[in-house]
């Protein structure tokens, strides 16, 4: 198995720390499909929040006020502070390079592995990866991989929040 150098430090997301249960209100369990569709769409031109009112979740962005939101009142930036609203992980807290390196060093193909090593290093490294991986036929494995990745990391952030969440694999925290 291909081993790269990569420290696991760079995994310490932004918004671990020491949660306070006291400022959760009542709320129902969300949908942890709809966290994790949040994760895989991050970029740095938004920021999402989860309503801990309603498991709804609100997205702002970054170069204005409006607020994209699909329940039944009208937000403003404002109103998108704790207890309430709370951060989901962002673009900063996520780190998908970290990803590709994890499933180049558990493929068991050594060849598949360099040859995706080898993209992955220089500017462009996504592009060249996705590229490579469609080349060698494991562009789909690639993509469960990831689901899965940012799905760790929607559960982590759930119970760092103590946010209970329902998962469609699995029926309740």
């Amino acid at each position: 198995m291909l081993s790269l150098a990569f420290s696991s430090d760079y995994l310490l997301p932004f918004w671990a720390g020491e949660f306070n249960s006291s400022n959760i209100m009542d709320m129902k369990k969300v949908r942890l499909k709809d966290i994790i569709d949040e994760i895989d769409g991050i970029d740095d031109m938004h920021i999402s929040y989860l309503d801990t009112e309603t498991g709804i979740i609100a997205m702002i962005t970054d170069d204005g006020d409006e607020v994209y939101y699909a329940g039944d009142e009208t937000l403003e930036r404002d109103d998108l502070v704790e207890p309430r609203f709370l951060e989901l992980p962002s673009s900063w807290d996520v780190n998908d390079y970290y990803s590709m390196v994890e499933f180049i060093e558990n493929l068991d193909d050594e060849d598949a592995a360099k040859s995706l090593a080898r993209a992955i290093d220089g500017r462009g490294a996504f592009r060249a990866f996705k590229e490579r991986a469609r080349e060698l036929g494991l562009i789909e494995e690639w993509w469960k991989f990831l689901r899965e990745a940012h799905k760790k990391i929607a559960i982590s952030w759930c119970k760092e929040n103590g946010i209970e969440y329902e998962d469609d694999e699995e029926q309740v925290q």
